[in-house]
């Protein structure tokens, strides 16, 4: 047998095992994502999806507004420096990744200037006649981070909170029946 056909032979043999005892349970140290926006489900009794756009009855995407209240004033987040989608608020239609097909939006909802006590508050218009408040529990010293999350003055959602579309815990995703 060659010399280097033996040191492949034991490389192929000794990589897979150093790999396997380098593995660690531990998250690698160093940055992680900070949550800073939530996706919204909308829907109705019956649980149809209340912005996808072919249900007769569906909310207009474009007729939804955030506002965040800053100094009790409601700030329209659209008037307001911010560096993603000057509306703070992006849809996503049935071609998204949710399995099943589900649109929803996302809202940015960790403006630092809104931080007031550790909590944001926005109001969400879905149109004219309609709106909900969202408060925010964030973490200042982690990039406003939401934490917890209140849909009209009652609890939703939490960090241990198990998500309803990706079923894993920590995803802020919140379904609002209409």
């Amino acid at each position: 047998m060659e010399m280097n056909t033996f040191i492949r032979m034991i490389g192929v043999a000794v990589l897979p095992l150093v790999s396997l005892l380098s593995c660690d349970d531990e998250p690698a140290p160093g940055p992680r994502p900070a949550h800073q926006t939530v996706d919204v489900m909308l829907q109705d009794e019956n649980g149809r999806d209340l912005l996808d756009q072919e249900q007769p009855d569906a909310y207009n995407p474009d007729d939804i507004q955030l506002y965040f209240l800053i100094d009790n004033q409601e700030v329209l987040m659209a008037n307001v420096p911010y560096i993603g989608d000057p509306s703070g608020i992006t849809y996503h239609g049935p071609e998204g990744t949710y399995t099943p097909k589900i649109c929803s939006v996302s809202l940015f909802l960790a403006y630092d200037k809104a931080v007031e006590n550790g909590r944001t508050t926005a109001i969400v218009k879905w149109n004219k006649t309609d709106a909900d408040t969202i408060v925010c529990e964030v973490n200042p010293d982690y990039l406003n981070e939401i934490e917890k999350i209140y849909l009209n003055g009652e609890f939703v959602w939490d960090t241990r909170t198990v998500s309803p579309i990706y079923k894993v815990a920590g995803e802020p995703e919140v379904i609002i029946v209409k």
